[in-house]
């Protein structure tokens, strides 16, 4: 039975130059190759699941650009992929723009104009919400979407109501203040962040400690990215940690968005009311999922930009070549 999916969350134009040797002063400059991407979680994870097999009439992506080339942009991308459209286009603000300065040797700089993000609110989604009644509602909160947070227990409420699964990706929000995730546990089934997040939301510097103190939120499944470490999850109340593949990294950009949608690819193959049942009670099957969405995130940053590592065939290759080692790695804590 095909199973609807609706993605929410920023987009935004992606910028991103090949790294250069040093950080510029006042005056210099530099010639470098600089790509132009759509990007934004709700964008990456709609195209993440149409590259990974899902039919593009069973995804939704919902947000917000400007009217302008940008715009237009996003509705070209997404028509070209068969994804199904909610863009609300608005006169008052661009589309979203962030450029990422690569330097070799160094963090990323990054520079965002949040554009139209800001100007999408909780009532539009909910809208959509009853509209569609998917069976899989992500959610990829930014701290551009103040509309958003300011009602975002309205928003999943809404999705629980509806029947849907509900999956959010954190990103730290104004001030650190997450009290909208506070308020809006009680209604989510899935939560993954990363380690900074983690430590953000629960003031632990230690990711152990750190998962402990998510999984006082109540929410089913929880997951920690560790980056070149692998991750921490924890389902109802069972941890594990999971060791990374071993890829080439060329570019971490868009790998959070690529283990959300290969989690999800997972889960709506198997049928289920709720995540307990979709997955049948069963760890066999937790680790089945998120072993598959880590390598959906491990394929993505092995070329520059989002979306061109994500292929279904790429990640069935690595997952040949490296599954039976990440099984014999994985530890109960």
């Amino acid at each position: 039975m095909k199973q609807h999916i609706l993605c929410t969350g920023t987009l935004i134009v992606d910028i991103i130059n090949d790294p250069v040797e040093k950080a510029l002063g006042p005056n210099e400059g530099v010639s470098t190759s600089i790509g132009v991407y759509a990007g934004g979680n709700a964008f990456n994870v709609s195209a993440d699941l149409v590259k990974l097999g899902i039919p593009a009439d069973s995804v939704t992506c919902l947000g917000a650009c400007g009217n302008d080339f940008f715009g237009d942009m996003f509705g070209d991308e997404l028509e070209k992929l068969g994804i199904q459209a909610e863009i609300y286009r608005v006169s008052e603000a661009a589309t979203a723009k962030i450029f990422i300065l690569k330097v070799k040797g160094e963090e990323p700089r990054y520079y965002l104009d949040e554009g139209a993000n800001a100007l999408l609110d909780a009532d539009h989604i909910c809208r959509s919400i009853e509209k569609l009644c998917p069976a899989v509602f992500y959610s990829g909160e930014s701290g551009t979407m103040a509309l958003v947070l300011k009602d975002f227990k309205k928003v999943v409420r809404t999705a629980k109501q509806a029947g849907c699964l509900t999956v959010v990706d954190t990103v730290v929000p104004p001030r650190e203040d997450w009290e909208f995730l506070f308020k809006a546990a009680p209604f989510i089934d899935i939560i993954k962040c990363n380690q900074y997040e983690a430590q953000s939301i629960t003031g632990k510097t230690d990711m152990q400690a750190a998962l402990s103190g998510l999984q006082e939120l109540g929410i089913p499944l929880t997951v920690i990215s560790l980056a070149q470490n692998g991750l921490l999850l924890s389902y109802n109340g069972v941890r594990y940690r999971v060791p990374a593949f071993n890829i080439q990294l060329v570019d971490a950009t868009g790998a959070g968005d690529a283990f959300n949608a290969g989690l999800i690819k997972k889960l709506v193959q198997w049928q289920g009311s709720d995540l307990a049942e979709r997955l049948n009670n069963s760890g066999e099957r937790l680790l089945e999922a998120v072993i598959f969405a880590q390598a959906c995130g491990a394929r993505a940053v092995t070329v520059r930009g989002c979306l061109a590592g994500v292929k279904k065939s790429a990640v069935l290759k690595l997952l040949r070549e490296q599954e039976k080692t990440i099984m014999a790695g994985i530890g109960s804590f």
